[in-house]
């Protein structure tokens, strides 16, 4: 008769769930390892220098009480707010400016700028939501406009060029670094139509490091679930933005450069 025959039966099973236990710790180490990747797709923000953003309530023009137009906006905060060189005033922040300043919205940039001046911001995101429908496969669309209060989101050295350079000068493109208060800084008016194969692209490359690879849904995830496609959609708009800006600030430079020769 062997040893292990002769073992108790309570150690027997207390090394039998010690066992176990190691087991699950390991796999739950190389599960966490696997969701735990960096994402490849991330936002850079395209100014010089730090700057503050509000970001207003949207607007909700979609024809459906379900969409959450407070939700949304902080969306896009949390978005905003993930980029290094941009800080984001909470958006219950700017809901109290919007009652201290007797604003149910703001529907004009003459309110986003006192809006935007009341919270201390470089730039306050204002918008509206144009269409949500949650179901298979989503769709939302938005209208986004971003108003500047000043130069602070200006291209280097535009506050210093010489007046009478930019009167001689052959090319206009200086006049971008300070567009008039009425004129948005960056907008855009998408629909984000999950049935479109070019966004699912951008999806997929938005999952990747976000979703687990091996979950049974994995990039899908973020177009079955309204909740996370809003994500999505929060981040592409701000992406876009930020590269309308980048090239409004490359076209400022290239009028600072040409005007200064």
């Amino acid at each position: 008769m062997t040893i292990e025959q002769h073992m108790p039966l309570m150690r027997r099973c207390r090394m039998l769930a010690l066992c176990i236990c190691a087991t699950l710790i390991l796999s739950a180490c190389a599960s966490s390892q696997r969701k735990l990747t960096s994402p490849t797709y991330t936002l850079h923000s395209p100014y010089p220098q730090d700057v503050v953003i509000a970001v207003a309530p949207l607007a909700n023009e979609s024809g459906t009480s379900a969409a959450d137009e407070l939700r949304m906006a902080d969306r896009l905060a949390e978005q905003l707010a993930e980029i290094d060189g941009i800080g984001v005033i909470p958006l219950n922040r700017t809901l109290d400016a919007m009652q201290a300043l007797r604003l149910p919205a703001v529907t004009s940039p003459a309110e986003a700028h006192a809006l935007a001046r009341m919270l201390g911001a470089d730039a306050i995101l204002v918008g509206s939501i144009t269409a949500w429908d949650p179901y298979d496969p989503p769709r939302l669309g938005l209208n986004l406009a971003l108003f500047g209060t000043g130069l602070a989101l200006a291209a280097p050295g535009s506050a210093e060029v010489d007046p009478r350079a930019l009167q001689s000068a052959s090319t206009d493109y200086s006049l971008n670094a300070a567009p008039s208060p009425s004129t948005p800084l960056a907008s855009l008016s998408n629909h984000y139509d999950a049935s479109n194969h070019a966004l699912l692209m951008h999806v997929r490359d938005y999952a990747t490091g976000r979703a687990d690879p091996q979950s049974a849904l994995n990039w899908q995830r973020y177009i079955k679930s309204m909740e996370l496609y809003e994500r999505f959609v929060s981040f592409r708009a701000v992406d876009e933005l930020l590269a309308s800006e980048q090239r409004r600030i490359a076209l400022a430079n290239t009028g600072v450069q040409t005007a200064a020769r």
